[in-house]
């Protein structure tokens, strides 16, 4: 059975690499254990709101961004909703 993974993306980031690398990167998740969910940022504040309303329906969160991304995912964790044991 495949893991859920949450995939942050910040398309802007670096110039845009990460949206021009997308689907190399989904391709490399998908030949393994994990079945992938794509978030893509919008706007300031939207990886935090992601990561904290969504991150506990899945098994592992991966961010593609900058510093601030990686700021505000981990933000948004910290205030998640810790799934029941």
């Amino acid at each position: 059975m495949k893991k859920n993974l949450m995939l942050i993306v910040n398309p802007v980031s670096g110039k845009g690499q990460a949206k021009t690398a997308l689907f190399d990167i989904l391709s490399v998740f998908s030949e393994t254990e994990y079945a992938v969910t794509v978030f893509m940022t919008g706007k300031k504040g939207d990886a935090e709101e992601m990561a904290r309303e969504e991150s506990e329906k899945y098994d592992v969160v991966v961010c593609i961004g900058g510093d601030g991304t990686l700021s505000e995912v981990m933000s948004g964790l910290m205030q998640a909703k810790a799934p029941p044991p």
